[in-house]
């Protein structure tokens, strides 16, 4: 299986056509893919046709999962329900065009989603800006990125039907605990070595629960910069919802802060989020959290390389980040445990 397989421009001409069959002469123009696309693929999709005697065009993003699956286990049709669901909110994501799973069109055995472009930047162009005038600028950007994280926390999970398809924690005193188990579920299912360490970890995740959060909420998971559109400061398009969860607000928080809000700083940061916010979250939930991720990534890049020995998905970066990734976690969480300490 080649390492890299560009979309069948053919196919792909022909949906397109049959998507907009008032559109003379359709065809495609460019395909671009996002890099690096680990979790899912990202094709950037230029049509144009014919029409008054002019040339019109429109661009579109078309995901779909690599050829292994994607490594959280989560469907892409949930991932397109989330965008069904959010477009009509205050949450600002890209309008779904289709989901398509109908067997004629599936690409190489893969369903796939059609969504509108937006433009933007997925970088707002300041945060490259080391000089002193930046600084009031980037945190501007830390802050419109808790509030749009405070603007996902608010909304009414249940009302608008995420509870359908996404797991329910059984109430928010174990949210955190479920999350762990799923994680090591996954390993039992797709790890390809013992990995007694971080298994180990799990354990001590168990037994040192952070606080119950006021609320279950929605969550993004996968936020911060690289995850958002962004257009004069503010984020215009949030993407990237495979990890879509419901649970602890602090989890996306934490995510956040390792991501934007190294351009301002953790207290102040969290005291802005806290102030904007439904409903606060601790310094100690977000440490836990902190810890939770850099564990479930683990999980998640390791159970990929089943993907790899088993030949469905040879990209080099499930090999090195598989293998490496799993090691990394385990000595750091493991020194943040305390592991190995004498009493």
């Amino acid at each position: 299986m080649p390492l890299y397989q560009p979309l069948n421009q053919p196919q792909m001409t022909s949906y397109f056509a049959q998507l907009f069959p008032e559109r003379t002469n359709i065809r495609l123009e460019t395909i671009k893919r996002s890099y690096p696309g680990m979790s899912r693929e990202t094709w950037w999709v230029t049509t144009a046709w014919d029409e008054a005697g002019e040339v019109s065009r429109e661009r579109f993003v078309v995901r779909l999962d690599p050829p292994g699956g994607c490594l959280s286990d989560s469907p892409l049709e949930d991932e397109s329900e989330v965008y069904r669901l959010l477009h009509p909110t205050a949450v600002p994501v890209p309008r779904l065009i289709v989901h398509e799973g109908r067997a004629e069109w599936l690409l190489e055995g893969r369903e796939f989603s059609v969504r509108e472009w937006i433009d933007g930047e997925i970088e707002p162009a300041c945060l490259r800006d080391g000089s002193d005038a930046a600084t009031p600028l980037k945190i501007a950007i830390v802050k419109e990125q808790m509030e749009k994280i405070a603007t996902i926390h608010a909304l009414d999970w249940e009302a608008l039907g995420f509870g359908a398809f996404l797991p329910v924690p059984s109430d928010p005193a174990n949210c955190a605990k479920e999350e762990v188990w799923r994680h090591l579920d996954m390993l039992d299912r797709h790890a390809q070595e013992p990995l007694p360490a971080l298994r180990e970890i799990g354990r001590w995740l168990l037994d040192n629960p952070p606080p119950a959060p006021a609320r279950i909420v929605l969550r993004k998971e996968n936020n911060g910069i690289g995850e958002e559109i962004w257009r004069d400061g503010r984020i215009v398009g949030m993407c990237d919802w495979e990890g879509a969860s419901l649970g602890d607000p602090a989890l996306d928080v934490a995510v956040a802060l390792n991501t934007t809000g190294k351009y301002w700083n953790d207290e102040d940061a969290l005291a802005y989020y806290n102030e904007v916010a439904p409903h606060p979250v601790t310094e100690e939930s977000i440490t836990w959290y902190r810890r939770f991720w850099a564990f479930k990534a683990a999980c998640a890049l390791h159970s990929g390389l089943r993907n790899y020995n088993s030949g469905r998905d040879r990209r080099v970066q499930l090999l090195t980040l598989g293998c490496l990734y799993p090691v990394i976690v385990q000595t750091n969480l493991a020194s943040a445990a305390g592991f190995g300490e004498r009493s």
